[in-house]
């Protein structure tokens, strides 16, 4: 009866029919069941019905409800434990069984995936990346930059100067030298820590690889667990966006870090977009990791259950899962930005100008050098930087949910030794920045004296003007 989805719907048909005609009072077209005994070879329903169909199907449903590892019965169904099926309370049973039965299913969350510790882990950083972010904004440009927008508004050039000043002595201070080293610390390790957590999730959902899904028993489990590692994916993208993007534009681009972000969202695409449920595989690993006795050695009903779908309260991560296009855009103009730069300092040779003859040469990039283009460049960062943060506590706050959900009574899952793991893993770099700031960085290896090197002229060309030499010549 177990054996195909098929069978069992067909054998409860059968069963139910019998039920109703032979307990029953209700008839059926005899000729109909003669054409249908000649297809299935069941005999009649009177006698399919002998067969204890319903007493099976029931004890199946009781026994996968009874095991905690998928929930718990409902209240429901406490009339069907020893009572049989009858034709008086049949029509009970299959309502019992369409909706009620899966209310108390097991969420089965996967501590590797969305436990206490891993969920703290994303907390720490996001609020890390807002610290680190803000204290290499204060000691690197916000105060110089605040006195250049003052001035522009007061022609108050004392201010801006004092602005720059301090500024200056803010760059040089050990605080500010703990800020950068924790910055670049934290981006490579994040960065690294996004792409790798991308590269696991995608091979332990992959519909033909079963590695990474030994803790998921129900079909429930499947994708509340996949939703939530959409979540966590997505949102920790956007501190690695953060970091990175104060490091764009405090001129420190770094292919490495950002081919690394790049990766993460390629990965984070395809997990969000691209990646779909593969039932029948699904099914094979259900077969082999959650069968019942009472079930003839198959699933039971339990382990189909889709309660996510009713659940309100099992519902995360909605807003950043909606707001995942802003990390395309984010991205983006990354991307953008360092092909930019890259293609600036091969064109122009960073600092070195090539010039003609009557005057200086533009480039493709001189529009950059004005004012306006200046501003609206800063502008435009400046609004992409407020995005981000927006995003971050989006997700922020959507994590704080999650661990409401663990922390509450009759919480999901407990502290356990990995957890405490996970939420270590972002103390070194907290660790690093306490101690710069208070003994300061280590001393830098001086460097060799440049006596008895060979001196490099450095050809400057100057622009040629004809009445200059008129002039000379005449005097």
């Amino acid at each position: 009866m177990y054996s195909s989805p098929e069978n069992l719907w067909n054998c409860m048909t059968l069963a139910t029919l019998g039920m109703l005609v032979g307990p029953g009072n209700d008839t059926i077209d005899r000729e109909s069941e003669k054409k249908m005994d000649e297809k299935f070879h069941f005999g009649t329903v009177e006698k399919f019905n002998s067969l204890n169909v319903f007493r099976k199907v029931r004890d199946c449903a009781w026994a996968s409800c009874s095991d905690s590892t998928y929930g718990s019965c409902t209240s429901s169904l406490q009339g069907f434990k020893c009572g049989p099926v009858s034709p008086n309370n049949i029509a009970k049973f299959g309502r019992v069984m369409a909706k009620p039965y899966c209310q108390a299913a097991s969420a089965g969350i996967d501590l590797d995936i969305a436990g206490q510790g891993i969920v703290t882990a994303y907390v720490i950083q996001l609020v890390l990346v807002l610290f680190l972010g803000l204290c290499f904004k204060l000691t690197t440009s916000w105060i110089r930059t605040f006195g250049r927008m003052s001035s522009s508004f007061q022609k108050d050039s004392v201010f801006r100067e004092t602005c720059q000043r301090w500024q200056t002595t803010l760059s040089e201070t050990r605080f500010a030298k703990a800020a950068s080293s924790a910055m670049l610390d934290f981006q490579e390790s994040q960065a690294l820590f996004a792409a790798t957590i991308s590269i696991t999730a995608i091979i332990t959902f992959d519909g033909g690889n079963r590695a990474g899904l030994a803790n998921m028993l129900t079909l429930f489990s499947w994708m509340f667990n996949h939703r939530i590692l959409q979540g966590l994916i997505t949102a920790g993208m956007y501190p690695v966006l953060m970091a990175q993007l104060v490091m764009h534009r405090a001129g420190e681009r770094r292919f490495y870090t950002l081919f690394f972000v790049v990766l993460s969202w390629i990965m984070m695409t395809v997990i969000t977009e691209f990646q779909d449920f593969n039932a029948d595989a699904f099914e094979e690993h259900l077969k082999q990791v959650s069968t019942l006795d009472a079930c003839g050695g198959n699933p039971g009903p339990m382990s189909f259950c889709q309660g996510i779908k009713e659940k309100n309260s099992y519902d995360f991560f909605n807003l950043t899962l909606a707001c995942r296009f802003t990390v395309h855009i984010i991205v983006s103009c990354l991307i953008i930005d360092w092909i930019l730069h890259f293609t600036k300092t091969r064109m122009t040779g960073d600092k070195v100008k090539y010039t003609q003859i009557g005057g200086e040469s533009r480039t493709i990039f001189s529009f950059a050098e004005k004012k306006g283009a200046r501003l609206s460049l800063g502008v435009f960062w400046a609004a992409i930087e407020l995005l981000t943060i927006i995003i971050i506590f989006i997700g922020l706050r959507e994590m704080v949910e999650l661990l409401d959900m663990h922390s509450a009574d009759g919480g999901l899952s407990t502290w356990g030794f990995g957890q405490l793991v996970a939420v270590a893993i972002w103390f070194p770099v907290m660790i690093k920045f306490i101690c710069i700031s208070i003994f300061g960085p280590r001393k830098e290896i001086k460097q060799k004296d440049n006596t008895g090197k060979p001196q490099v002229l450095e050809m400057v060309s100057y622009p040629h003007n004809k009445a200059d030499n008129t002039a000379s010549s005449s005097a």
